[in-house]
């Protein structure tokens, strides 16, 4: 038996196998043997979350950095439960019988939503537990979902009946579904939203995704869409109106370039808004690498992106990457 004021000695000396940042970066939810724990990023003790015999895995912080969902087993079946720091509150927010993965919080972090083996994607309140479907699709799981900054749209990807994945954008107030489509691409996934709600990221190619051929085509590449008309060529440097310079000089004091200034891109007023004519238009490809891209996280200044690729021929990675391996790049769209 032991008390609740008797300390425990907590080794980790395995290699975690999940993690996920605090909001304040600060800290870090991992899974170390099935079970979650939090270490601190710089100095801090390490807490224990959860602590079953069963298997606990994909940890995730709430926006607000009260609570940590997690996939747990413990039922004796995969369900959605979510727990505070100390691993005090815990509650199961699901009761489906299939596997469940990529759970995302809302902005408010108020609902969770997550993908089932079932082929719907789900939203639970965290307080009610109502739980609704958001997206169900026939031929296969619902990939990448993900909140706009503002919490009002869902980005996903599914497949048609040919199999070939596509990213979808969905207004939760009126359910209006709209794929992503150009004529640049035949397929797309992984896609994200940059905090200021202004540009949605995506991959796309030509072939079957994850497969590149050795000519490149087959290999998935990094879009941007502006959701908005752009008003000005965004590689014109010419001001050619006061309200121009005083635009460039709010866009400066935000945030700077390279991804500097946390306090760039998202704030609490952030209104994502979405013109759908000629949006195939505004559709930019940024990269054109040998080998595919396989996932992109935007900066908080909404202009860096940091990206990972496979090297294509050998020797055609960074400096130091193994020959042919994957990579990590930064590429700035000003």
């Amino acid at each position: 038996f032991r008390s609740e004021n008797e300390p425990e000695l907590v080794t980790i000396d395995n290699q975690a196998e999940g993690f996920h940042l605090s909001p304040s970066n600060r800290r870090a939810a991992i899974v170390v043997h099935g079970e979650v724990f939090t270490i601190a990023t710089d100095r801090g003790e390490p807490q224990r979350v959860t602590e079953t015999s069963w298997k606990e895995q994909e940890p995730r912080w709430s926006p607000n950095g009260k609570w940590i969902a997690f996939v747990s087993d413990r039922t004796g079946r995969e369900e959605v439960w979510i727990s505070d720091e100390l691993g005090k509150n815990r509650k199961k927010l699901s009761d489906v019988d299939c596997d469940k993965s990529a759970i995302t919080w809302a902005p408010d972090s108020k609902s969770v939503m997550w993908s089932g083996s079932d082929h719907k994607l789900r939203r639970v309140d965290i307080e009610t537990g109502k739980e609704e479907v958001l997206v169900s699709n026939n031929a296969g799981n619902i990939g990448t979902p993900q909140f706009s900054p503002d919490g009002k749209w869902i980005s996903y990807s599914k497949d048609d009946g040919l199999l070939r994945s596509h990213v979808w954008v969905k207004e939760l107030a009126t359910g209006k579904e709209t794929m992503i489509a150009s004529d640049q691409f035949m397929i797309s996934r992984g896609a994200k939203w940059t905090p200021d709600g202004k540009k949605l990221l995506l991959l796309g190619g030509v072939g079957v995704a994850g497969i590149a051929s050795t000519s490149g085509r087959g290999s998935a590449q990094l879009y941007s869409v502006a959701l908005t008309h752009i008003e000005k060529d965004p590689l014109d440097r010419d001001v050619n109106t006061e309200a121009q310079a005083e635009a460039a000089d709010r866009g400066t004091a935000a945030g700077g370039r390279g991804g500097r200034g946390a306090a760039a891109g998202a704030g609490p007023n952030v209104q994502v808004k979405i013109e759908w004519d000629e949006l195939e238009r505004r559709i930019t490809q940024l990269t054109r690498l040998p080998g595919s891209v396989s996932t992109v996280v935007p900066a908080p200044d909404s202009r860096t992106y940091l990206f990972m690729a496979m090297a294509g021929a050998p020797g055609g990675g960074e400096e130091g990457a193994p020959a042919g391996g994957p990579a990590m790049y930064t590429i700035s769209e000003d």
